[in-house]
């Protein structure tokens, strides 16, 4: 009788375990990206092996004042992270059905990176929304 409920307990755990996982896939992102702001360009790209672009889109679409999917692979957009225009990106991990990798990057260093490279600098929204 005491293996039954030992049994039962554990499996009660862990479905209460596994049941709030998902409420904190959306603290977590947002998190993440106040870190890799605060990093600045030196902060490195964060990889979510169990979230899919799919969950990443409808957490984030959000913040998104545009909220344009790019395509299968990848989503970006503009934001506000501390009332400073930030690009961010989630790309999807490469032949793997889910996971993704999370960039930040400031308006200030995605523009130089930009015109480092070359290239023209891009044009900011003005209708951003704010991550908290």
């Amino acid at each position: 009788m005491e293996i039954l409920t030992v049994i039962i307990v554990v499996i009660l755990i862990f479905i209460i375990i596994s049941g709030k996982s998902g409420v904190g896939i959306k603290s977590s992102l947002i998190k993440e990206i106040h870190k890799q702001y605060y990093g600045g360009i030196s902060a490195p790209s964060k990889i979510y092996p169990s979230i899919s672009l799919e969950e990443a889109y409808n957490i984030l679409k959000e913040y998104d004042a545009n909220n344009h999917h790019a395509g299968n692979n990848s989503y970006s957009f503009w934001a506000l992270v501390n009332n400073e225009p930030c690009f961010i990106s989630v790309e999807r991990i490469p032949c793997k059905r889910t996971g993704i990798k999370l960039l930040v990057t400031r308006a200030v260093d995605h523009n130089a990176l930009l015109k480092f490279s070359g290239m023209k600098e891009d044009k900011i929204p003005n209708n951003l929304l704010s991550i908290y």
